[in-house]
């Protein structure tokens, strides 16, 4: 997927990206992932450039374990979380929209 480049290039994984003035981000992984490691120091960094962020390390779930809706139930609780997470931001911070009879 790197097509040659530095693995270390933002372009190939976002870990070595600039991280200030990001939104919020939630991150939902399993603690049996391969990528847990470079999930919680995405986090870490993602802080200390003063992102709000969420960690969730699901306990036993694989990688994207939410795809798994119907088998495991920490999948369905991640889905609603996300979903949560994300209503929350829209509530939060959505422009009021006027309609054509308020401009």
């Amino acid at each position: 997927y790197r097509q040659g480049q530095d693995a270390t290039n933002p372009k190939a994984s976002p870990l070595y990206a600039q991280l200030r003035g990001l939104p919020p981000i939630r991150i939902d992984v399993g603690d049996d992932e391969l990528l847990l490691a470079d999930s919680i120091r995405y986090a870490d960094r993602a802080r200390a450039a003063g992102v709000e962020v969420t960690l969730s390390v699901w306990e036993g779930m694989p990688h994207v374990f939410q795809s798994s809706l119907g088998q495991f139930l920490a999948a369905e609780q991640s889905v609603n979380a996300i979903g949560d997470f994300i209503r929350q931001r829209l509530t939060d911070s959505s422009p009021s929209i006027s309609t054509p009879s308020e401009v």
